[in-house]
């Protein structure tokens, strides 16, 4: 496969992970996400979408990197790693906005952040482009704890 089709496929696949955890989030904006009370710095929620592209984009670029780097051990675990992260961001999703949860959504976010640093690094033991790639993730899933950690306490019943 050519490395433009490798390419086009890792970021197309990253960014239907953000798709499918748009199917969770779009229905419960309004009014639930809406009503609750947000912790200071909260951005409009107009800056996700994009926001989350760019990164699933980063990270789909990331991903063609590493499928298309040697076979090695660290390139099996990157792509582990990679895989479980991808599950866990979308498991976030449907637990703060499907399931209308943000304290289960808090306590998922630690491994989520969790597996966004390991994948770096792990990522970076294979290639450092593919690894720098995550730092701007790593740092919006650390923002997104701040936030999601703020709507836990500011809502509890």
């Amino acid at each position: 496969m050519s490395g433009i089709v490798t390419l086009v496929l890792c970021v197309t696949g990253c960014l239907g992970v953000g798709v499918l955890g748009s199917v969770a989030t779009r229905p419960n904006l309004e009014p639930w996400y809406a009503e609750l009370r947000k912790p200071p710095f909260t951005p409009p929620n107009e800056i996700f979408g994009p926001a989350w592209g760019v990164l699933f984009i980063a990270i789909g670029v990331s991903l063609s990197i590493l499928v298309q780097a040697p076979p090695s051990p660290a390139r099996t675990t990157a792509l582990v790693l990679f895989g479980a992260q991808l599950v866990l961001n979308s498991a976030w999703s449907f637990l703060f906005f499907a399931l209308r949860s943000p304290g289960w959504a808090l306590v998922e976010i630690v491994p989520f952040f969790g597996a966004v640093v390991a994948t770096g690094w792990a990522a970076g033991q294979v290639s450092w482009v593919a690894g720098l790639l995550f730092v701007p993730y790593a740092a919006w899933v650390a923002f997104a704890s701040y936030l999601n950690a703020g709507v836990w306490a500011m809502n509890r019943a």
